[in-house]
């Protein structure tokens, strides 16, 4: 393989990681603390094609992403293409919240997209307010 044909594949498996990590909804964070990496940055180097990837670190990302090796790498695409399969099906967006944080919080994303801009303000702003109480204090705001 010469080097073209070296940046080109490492540019296409970047490509692949990117995508299964956007399909399952994880941040270049998430993925290096799952991977074992100490910063996102070497994940946003492999996904741009800007740093070779070890076999043990290319299996870490896979089992990761719930993929195999071959899906990460199209190895076993028929046609050649590199285009990878979804890891899930597609869902909307209030299907993915609930999944992520529960129907409370899908219920209330629901209700909270259906106020205009005005109110949706004052309702962050009420909201802004009550995370200042003592009793959430030091927790971070998300589940």
């Amino acid at each position: 393989m010469n080097e073209v044909e070296r940046e080109k594949y490492l540019k296409m498996i970047g490509c692949q990681i990117k995508q299964f990590r956007i399909a399952l909804g994880l941040s270049q964070d998430d993925l290096a603390k799952k991977c074992g990496y100490t910063s996102r940055s070497s994940i946003n180097k492999i996904e741009l094609g800007f740093r070779d990837i070890s076999q043990s670190s290319i299996k870490a990302i896979a089992d990761a992403l719930g993929v195999s090796v071959s899906d990460l790498l199209c190895l076993d695409k028929p046609d050649g293409t590199n285009v990878p399969d979804s890891p899930r099906k597609e869902i909307s967006l209030p299907e993915f919240i609930e999944q992520k944080y529960g129907t409370s919080v899908k219920d209330a994303f629901s209700l909270f997209t259906q106020l205009d801009a005005i109110d949706q303000g004052r309702i962050i702003g009420n909201m802004e307010i009550m995370l200042e109480q003592k009793k959430y204090t030091g927790k971070k705001g998300t589940p």
